[in-house]
């Protein structure tokens, strides 16, 4: 991780002289330059057979990202998040190819306030997963059976979003995405909420999102609770989701899972029940297991291993193949800096 400490207002000094003013803070900003490089091989075994794959991003998507904060005096700064997405395998940028496609945004932050930020952010319920899930971001994590995040609705674009100060065990934020539709301001907007608790041994959080269509008639509405337990020896996870509307949808999602942290690594292990309440033999679950083991503090290596039984209307993604069965194991090694 890189810091540069910039006098973004030093070079007014003289221009404030001039105009006979006694003194003038000067604001500092801080940006830091941050990344992730992961790499890992996967074997996939689906109806329509078995691949070998060198695959990007698995444990942690691959990035690169700016970062920065103005102090503007009193408990208020400016801050900004630009971050890059890329592929390490064949050196393209990932999320459709955009320069900064994981996030991009602006905004003012205030101690006792709060932040507000406007760009493209990750949606409250997709970070609220995060912090229950034990395979974030790995092979087995919820994303992999959710049609919700399956669809890319993680991340928002033109969103406003507000978040909650960070100084107590509370935590909660809200977002609202503006659908630019010329004549229908409900077409294509979303809005969404999220309240957790992050106290110890217990971690808990409610959330909810909605996605309009492009035409404000239909909407997706997803509602998210999930928690975590943690003794010391293990860590308890569980997670329920419900979504419905887009076409009379009517999704149940079931999670429960562990960790197990030993000295330098941590065991983990989940099982999710995919249920689709609208339409018949659309079912699915997912079974999976995996290891992380830290080589340093900022070096890691990884391998986990899934299997997926999806019934033939499910719409999960096995391979490209519904009705198949799914077997996945990697093994891959993640940097950060």
């Amino acid at each position: 991780m890189k810091k540069l400490s910039l006098s973004a207002l030093a070079f007014l000094t003289p221009l404030v002289s001039m105009f006979g003013m006694s003194s003038m803070a000067a604001a500092q900003s801080n940006i830091t330059m941050y990344g992730i490089i992961d790499a890992s091989i996967s074997r996939e075994v689906t109806g329509a057979g078995g691949a070998t794959r060198m695959e990007s991003g698995i444990h942690n998507g691959n990035r690169l990202g700016f970062r920065g904060e103005e102090d503007l005096g009193g408990g208020l700064s400016a801050v900004f998040t630009m971050e890059n997405g890329f592929n390490q395998d064949d050196g393209t940028a990932a999320q459709g190819g955009r320069l900064f496609g994981r996030q991009a945004f602006v905004g003012l932050s205030s101690r006792s306030l709060g932040a507000v930020r406007l760009g493209r952010q990750y949606s409250p319920v997709y970070l609220a997963q995060l912090t229950v899930d034990p395979f974030p971001g790995m092979k087995g994590d919820m994303t992999g059976i959710r049609q919700w995040f399956n669809s890319g609705n993680f991340r928002v674009d033109n969103a406003i979003a507000y978040i909650a100060p960070s100084n107590s065990k509370f935590t909660g934020s809200a977002l609202y995405s503006l659908g630019e539709v010329a004549g229908n301001a409900a077409a294509s907007r979303q809005y969404g909420f999220s309240v957790g608790y992050t106290g110890s041994p217990l971690t808990g959080t409610l959330s909810h999102h909605l996605t309009k269509d492009n035409t404000g008639a239909d909407s997706a509405k997803v509602w998210f609770v999930g928690g975590a337990y943690d003794i010391g020896i293990v860590k308890f996870h569980a997670a329920y989701d419900k979504t419905t509307g887009a076409g009379r949808t009517d999704i149940r999602d079931a999670m429960i899972g562990l960790t197990v942290p030993l000295r330098s690594s941590k065991i983990m292990a989940s099982l999710i029940r995919k249920e689709n309440k609208a339409l018949s033999n659309a079912d699915a679950h997912q079974v999976a297991l995996g290891y992380l083991y830290d080589l340093s503090k900022r070096t890691a290596l990884y391998t986990s291993a899934a299997y997926v039984n999806n019934e033939a209307n499910s719409g999960v993604n096995a391979g490209g193949v519904n009705g198949a069965k799914n077997k996945v194991f990697d093994v891959g090694v993640r940097h950060t800096f």
